[in-house]
């Protein structure tokens, strides 16, 4: 989910809280916060789009609580996804074929390892150019 713009924003930087589980970091002057599906785990193993109240008040009591201590906002922007997860928590960052490269099945930890995962896609494109 994604704020509404927030004039007095207290942090810059990517944060993890509850092991990881929820993140959140400054986008400007708004606060985008995911994660939370541990909380739900039965309803977001799924293949299927839409979003889950349950874990979007859960975020929105996190944000209120333990990140802007009482500010209550507005989400103007918000969207679910689909975990790519397998049998081992390794993601995968490989050449598909001649010009088509592919790193996914991050298990939900995206933010977390997303940058370093970038980097090693990045080498593999350009060892491979």
């Amino acid at each position: 989910m994604v704020s509404q713009i927030i004039q007095d924003i207290p942090f810059k930087g990517t944060f993890h809280y509850d092991k990881g589980y929820v993140y959140f970091r400054n986008i400007g002057n708004r606060l985008l916060i995911g994660g939370g599906r541990n909380i739900d785990t039965e309803t977001e193993t799924t293949e299927s789009f839409g979003k889950n109240e349950q874990i979007i008040d859960y975020l929105k009591k996190i944000v209120s609580s333990k990140i802007l201590h009482g500010r209550q906002l507005e989400y103007p922007y918000q969207w679910s996804g689909i975990i790519a997860v397998g049998d081992k928590k390794i993601p995968h960052i490989k050449q598909i074929k001649k010009n088509i490269f592919a790193a996914f099945r991050l298990g939900g930890m995206g933010v977390a390892i997303g940058s370093k995962v970038a980097e090693r896609l990045t080498t593999l494109i350009v060892d491979n150019s």
